[in-house]
């Protein structure tokens, strides 16, 4: 079964679920992915799109930043 990427992100504790639907309505309009819009509004940062990405995708998360 495969995760959505807001529903991790709220399992993971990375945004609240009032930063989700900005990151959503932001995604509708200008039709970007969530995880460039949710970096763009500094919810998040890249790193962090990265490990939900590993996260959904099932893949190990090897991160280079220390």
């Amino acid at each position: 079964m495969q995760f959505l990427f807001g529903e991790i992100l709220l399992a993971e504790g990375l945004i609240d679920g009032e930063k989700l639907r900005r990151g959503l309505d932001e995604q509708a309009r200008s039709g970007e992915m969530l995880g460039a819009v949710l970096v763009k509004l500094g919810y998040l940062s890249e790193n962090d799109v990265l490990k939900v990405l590993s996260i959904q995708l099932g893949l190990p998360f090897l991160s280079s930043v220390p």
